[in-house]
Order: structure tokens, then sequence, then C-alpha cells
């Protein structure tokens, strides 16, 4: 499994993981490491066992609850991953593709294959010169334009208007401020005039560098003899062990093939750019889970597969520069939220998991399998946190009602673009 985005996001000021004291990690120090032994220490295509896994007292973040809690709030990383990752594919901006887009989805975390479901959504326009076949609901504020042949499962929202040059099909309600033009078949209700939100959470981005520079100086790199440079070079093959831990390194870079298995919960914080030219790959053991936050760009020209196939879900990726980028086609298997990028590929994208960026582009077909599990994540926010909106809930009581996180009544206290089934907010169709 290739991890290729690597990300940023979350934690200043963090002094303990969530619901348990500060790890207790005998020899752990700033981000300057100590020897230059160790998985990191060793020649290239060294492996390096490395330590034991840090063991938190109480026990939260290495046995994979919660992750780690977002200074000034009740909220951990995990809770992060529900709220972030609500559609397959998210963009700030116009949504512009010009080859056959697919959606579907499924749960990791049970093994259900589900065809129905994954949606998407842009602040901006939504255009397909393609085909288009959404498993769940078609959401953009502004116009869709829909030029070859459109069936959407769920609903379609569009606060400019829908034209189909070709013939669509709604499985569900049509959301607009006016008639569709062309061959529109709705087989819902219409719902016209209607006034559309933009969907997508492009407000106030996370402060990734701010988290990234609070474990610069407070992490477990000291654990493993990792040193902030370590990686910056990587010009042969080589495999890292990361155990259980929080680390830090400048960047990551270099033309030769690097490996990162993961064995546990593990939070790595890259400073600058990931940059590489060779293979980037992610071996996930039974039960890990990954959180990434790049400070820079990340652009992989070697082997375009990311993340982890058998669970996107467990690995989610923020990142925080202008660039994600991949030579050719792509295959996301994770979560990245990317909120200044533009994600780029240069021939078509299989994505399995979710994408939210500044800005989305692919020359090829899209094909996104959207992963349920990402809603279910286990964090540490109690669900009776004061909130403001669905944005501030998520896991088991993702609605705001009354200025607390609870039960959902109907599909408008959910969060885009989520309904209400039995008082939780789930994915849309089932």
């Amino acid at each position: 499994m290739r991890l290729a985005s690597l990300i940023a996001v979350v934690v200043v000021g963090f002094t303990a993981a969530c619901g348990s004291e500060t790890p207790s990690i005998e020899g752990s120090s700033t981000g300057e490491g100590t020897s230059s032994g160790g998985a990191f220490g060793g020649a290239s295509g060294s492996s390096g066992a490395g330590p034991s896994a840090p063991k938190p007292g109480g026990g939260s973040f290495c046995d994979g609850k919660g992750g780690i809690q977002l200074p000034g709030t009740s909220l951990c990383t995990a809770d992060l991953a529900s709220r972030t990752f609500r559609f397959g594919l998210c963009s700030c901006r116009d949504l512009t593709l010009s080859g056959n887009l697919v959606t579907s989805s499924f749960d990791s975390a049970t093994g259900k294959s589900n065809q129905k479901g994954g949606s998407i959504g842009t602040n901006g326009a939504l255009v397909n010169s393609g085909s288009s076949q959404v498993g769940g609901t078609s959401w953009s504020a502004k116009e869709t334009t829909f030029s070859g042949y459109a069936a959407i499962a769920g609903h379609l929202r569009a606060g400019g208007g829908v034209t189909a040059n070709g013939s669509a099909e709604v499985g569900g309600d049509l959301f607009s401020p006016t008639a569709p033009r062309g061959q529109v078949t709705v087989l819902g209700t219409q719902h016209v005039p209607a006034t559309v939100a933009p969907p997508c959470d492009c407000g106030a981005p996370l402060p990734i560098a701010d988290y990234i520079a609070a474990f610069a100086k407070d992490n477990d790199n000291a654990a493993i003899s990792l040193k902030p440079g370590d990686l910056a070079s990587v010009n042969g093959p080589r495999e890292v062990k990361l155990p259980c831990g929080r680390y830090y390194l400048d960047e990551i870079g270099g033309g030769g093939n690097l490996k990162l298995v993961i064995g546990g919960r593990v939070a790595l914080f890259v400073r600058g750019d990931v940059s590489m030219g060779g293979a980037l790959d992610l071996e996930l053991a039974p039960g890990a889970q990954l959180d990434v936050f790049v400070g820079g760009s990340f652009i992989v020209s070697g082997g375009n597969e990311v993340g982890n196939l058998a669970a996107p879900a467990t690995v989610r990726m923020y990142v925080a520069g202008p660039r994600v980028t991949f030579d050719g086609s792509a295959t996301i298997a994770a979560n990245v939220y990317a909120p200044n990028a533009v994600v780029d590929t240069g021939g078509s994208l299989r994505a399995r998991g979710a994408v939210a960026a500044r800005t989305f582009t692919a020359s090829g077909s899209v094909d996104v399998a959207y992963d349920e599990a990402i809603l279910k994540v286990e964090g540490c926010a109690a669900p009776s946190a004061p909130c403001k909106t669905c944005n501030d809930c998520g896991g088991s009581a993702p609605a705001c009602n009354g200025g607390t996180c609870g039960a959902c009544k109907t599909d408008a206290d959910c969060c885009a673009p989520l309904s209400c089934r039995d008082g939780a907010c789930v994915a849309p169709i089932k």
C-alpha cells in the first residue's frame, strides 16, 4: 500500500493524549533526536526494530481511542476525522471534470459493500463534460452542468440551477432556484425555488502550521532515535518502522523508494514538503491508525498508490501547502484534507476514502468510493459538549440541538450531506 499524500493538522501546546496523562517515554526529548542508530540511523535499506510502543497512562492514544487532544477544546484528532470527511469529494472552488465520474460507498469497519453512497460537493459550480453516476448527493452552491448522461441516486442541490445537455435522472429531490433546463427527470420532489447553501466547510481552515510547530519540540523522536532531517534525502530503498507515538520531521524527499511501517497509533508531523521522486509506501499493522500533518506541499512522482486500501478510514492526511500532485493516474486510499491546495492528478483518479480540497482537477476519469467508517472513528468529545452548529459535533451524536450535541430529529439537524436516521446523522443513501 502506498502513501502518497502526507498531511498536516492538529495540536498546539499538546501535553496529553485524550483521556489520559502525558505519555511517559524514557528518553523522550525535543525534535533534535539523539543517536544515529535505530530505525532511522542505519544505512539505506535498513529496517531497525525501534523500541516498544510508548504506553500513555490510562491508555488512550496508543490503544486507538480518541487520538491527540486539540488544545483548548474537548476534541481529539479522531473527532476531527468524522467532522472533516463527510463528502467523498468536496471542493471549495469550482469542480470541473473532463472525464467520467462514478461515486459509491462502503464501510471498511463492517465489511459492508454498498454501491449507493458517496456524495460530492462544491462551493462553486459543478461542470462535467463526461458521464456522471453519483451514488449519493450532488451538491453545488452555484450552477450544475452535465454534458453527458447523469444519474444521481440521492438529492441534487444546485444553487445556480441545473442544465443537462444530455439527459439526467435524479433519484431523490431536486433543490434549485429555477426549473431544470434540458432533459432532467426527478423521481422525488422538485423544490423550486429553493436556496442552496455552500456544502463544504471552507471558512476557517485548520491552523496546520501551528500544530506542527508545537510538535517540533514535544514528540517521541528520541524513542526511535529519529532526527528531524533523517528522511530529507532518501536516495535508495528505505524501510522505517514507526511504533505508536508522535514524530516530527523537517521534510520527506529524495529519489529513492521509502516504506513506512505503521505499528500502532501514529501521528506524523512534517514541517516542510513531502516530495518523492520514487515510491512512498505505507503498511499498517492490524488496528494501526495514522494521522499525518504536512506544512508544505505533497508531490509524488513515483508509485501512485496512497494509503490503506483495506481500511481508508484509518489514514487521515492534512496538508497545509498549495499543492497535492501525482504524476499520472493515482489511487488515494485515505482521507485527504488540503484546504489551500490544488489537488491534481495527471491522469485518472481512483479514490477510496475522501478528498477535501481548495481546488480539484483530474484530466481523466474519477472513481470515488467513500469509506463510511470515517464517520464512526471513536473520538473523545462528550455528546453533551456545547455547540453552535452541527460542525461542532460528531461521532455518535453529530447533531446540534439547543446548544448540545445529541440525536437529530430531521435532516436539517445534520451537516451536509448527512441524513437523519433513527436519531443519528448518517451517509445519505443506504
